[in-house]
């Protein structure tokens, strides 16, 4: 049963080999562990410019009057780890995944991108794949798909906690929504 469990998991991980790009695209949630892995990608000198996504203001910081949304807390995190702040935007977009493409697509096409390299967990890339890759690509853009690890499992057994549990699940039933609904 591991292998196939272990196969249910890869299936949703969809990560391209890296090349240099123009920018980075930091998708909103999970802060530390994306930011963490977009300052690994400056520092690797594949990229020197970065955006980060998420207007939502995380609940728990909300209770204790704390107005910093995903975009914000990503940003911090990144220059936590050396990136200097000049090479950060803070893009307060985006509420969902397909949000940020569009947002995303539209902030650049005023710009001369011609490759991009969007940072989320590594489950997420299947469904990043399918919102971004046509989308940017009938714009002449290239996306390139990183995944980042999560403190909370490892892909390699991730139903072995209750976070991995819940994240696979979600992101299955997320593929069959956006295949619906978009």
């Amino acid at each position: 049963r591991f292998p196939i469990l272990r196969g249910v998991g890869n299936y949703l991980v969809s990560e391209d080999p890296l090349a240099h790009a123009d920018v980075v695209f930091v998708l909103g949630g999970s802060a530390t562990d994306r930011g963490e892995e977009a300052a690994k990608l400056y520092f690797a000198g594949l990229c020197d410019r970065f955006v980060c996504t998420g207007k939502s203001v995380p609940g728990d910081l909300q209770e204790v009057g704390i107005d910093l949304t995903e975009s914000d807390m990503t940003k911090l995190v990144i220059q936590r780890c050396g990136v200097p702040a000049d090479r950060i935007v803070s893009f307060k977009e985006g509420t969902s995944t397909q949000e940020e493409s569009i947002a995303l697509l539209e902030r650049e096409q005023a710009t001369s991108v011609d490759t991009v390299i969007i940072v989320s967990h590594g489950f997420h890339l299947r469904r990043v794949r399918n919102v971004f890759e046509n989308r940017f690509k009938e714009k002449g853009i290239t996306v390139l798909l990183h995944g980042a690890e999560s403190r909370d499992f490892s892909h390699e057994t991730w139903w072995r906690t209750e976070q991995g549990m819940m994240m696979v699940q979600n992101e299955y039933a997320k593929l069959l929504y956006y295949l619906v609904k978009h």
